[in-house]
């Protein structure tokens, strides 16, 4: 039997001497990713345990050890030099600023608190596979590379039944995702909102499948008009889980389109996205054309994804 790829290591079944209690408290006590993940299924787990995957190797973790470095000392550099933290907690943006800069510190907020837990996951994620456990990466794109909802979040839902109980699953997992962050009402509210704002995007793919729309001159673009609506959906329920709650964001929502030039703002934002998703589009078709060119028998992912 060849060497299984993570997917296949998830769906395979494991001898019934594998589940066993003694491995299951192996897996649920393992230190790399007791505190903060990344999490891996339990099959994966038990099957890397006796397989080592070929992926990991010295150069590649002192490629990842490099990397996750570079990170750090951005982090560090951008919250020595960007007070977004103290601005958001003392809430001195109320008031003061226009338009622009209270959607320049939601921006940065947002990339603070990407870049943050970027840092902590990568980090358990490396010590892992020194020790030989290959994970999933949870942040496999910068955020600012990011316009699907569905996309931007990859927890795992197959106990529940996988893509069966979609919506239900959708609620359940992201109740658990907010309680395990904090018990806090923000947290709650971030989860649903997030099952939420999943709906749309849901239907809209149902609605308008690529197979039955894709050779229409203007589908990239309604895509595009899809992608700026998410984007935005994605800043806001962001904000009012890590970033100061449902309070905090009503009240920057008001602010911005409560004058003119708040107006004015939305529109320049709804084009700049618009523009930013072709170029995001474009990325993931030439990622597709390099798996093709060399022969990758990956999932060719599209951008209407």
């Amino acid at each position: 039997m060849g060497e299984r790829c993570e997917q296949a290591r998830v769906d395979a079944h494991m001898p019934k001497t594998d589940y066993n209690f003694a491995l299951f408290l192996t897996y649920v006590l393992y230190v790399p990713l007791l505190i903060a993940g990344p999490i891996i299924s339990f099959n994966d787990f038990a099957y890397q345990l006796k397989r080592k995957p070929s992926s990991i190797s010295v150069k590649a973790l002192l490629l990842k050890a490099v990397r996750w470095i570079a990170c750090l000392l951005l982090l560090e550099i951008m919250i020595h030099y960007c007070y977004i933290i103290a601005i958001n907690k003392t809430r001195a943006w109320a008031g003061t600023f226009t338009p622009l800069e209270v959607a320049v510190l939601c921006y940065l907020n947002l990339n603070h608190i990407w870049l943050k837990l970027l840092v902590i996951w990568r980090f358990f994620g490396w010590w892992a596979e020194a020790d030989g456990i290959e994970t999933v990466d949870n942040m496999h794109r910068c955020m600012n590379n990011n316009y699907s909802v569905s996309g931007f979040w990859r927890y795992i839902y197959v106990p529940l039944g996988g893509k069966e109980n979609y919506l239900l699953n959708l609620a359940v997992v992201f109740t658990f995702v907010a309680v395990w962050h904090d018990l806090d009402l923000n947290l709650l509210a971030w989860g649903w909102l997030v099952a939420l704002f999943m709906v749309p995007e849901i239907a809209a793919k149902r609605l308008f499948p690529e197979k039955k729309w894709g050779a229409w001159p203007f589908y990239r673009h309604l895509c595009a008009v899809g992608a700026v609506f998410n984007i935005l959906l994605m800043i806001s329920v962001n904000l009012i889980g890590f970033a100061g709650g449902v309070g905090v964001v009503r009240s920057m929502i008001f602010d911005v389109f409560g004058s003119k030039s708040g107006s004015l703002f939305i529109l320049g934002t709804f084009l700049y996205f618009f523009s930013i998703s072709q170029i995001m589009f474009e990325v993931r078709e030439e990622e597709r054309r390099q798996r093709e060119r060399s022969g990758s028998a990956a999932r060719s992912v599209s951008y209407r994804d």
